[in-house]
């Protein structure tokens, strides 16, 4: 019987970093589902990384509630603005 692959979530996988975890992950021997609204993460990060067995991409913003089928076993949040602006005014 062969035992199914760690799964992970990732969440901003479309940016810099994300993509470049989920590229690790996979070489690693993990299935990655990818979450991204691409606010700020680009689809070109993670192309090469579409045709995959072990990749999945689901466009969705992580603030609003969302499912994945099947279990999950981590998730990797990475989700953020990278440039953000001030959540109070000081002036």
């Amino acid at each position: 019987m062969s035992r199914r692959p760690e799964c992970v979530l990732v969440t901003g996988a479309a940016g810099f970093i994300g993509s470049t975890l989920c590229e690790r992950l996979l070489a690693e021997g993990r299935r990655v589902v990818c979450v991204d609204n691409l606010v700020t993460g680009r689809t070109d990060n993670i192309r090469h990384l579409m045709e995959l067995d072990d990749f999945e991409f689901l466009q969705h913003d992580v603030s609003n509630p969302f499912f994945i089928e099947g279990e999950i076993d981590s998730v990797l949040h990475f989700a953020s603005p990278a440039n953000m602006r001030p959540y109070s005014d000081s002036n």
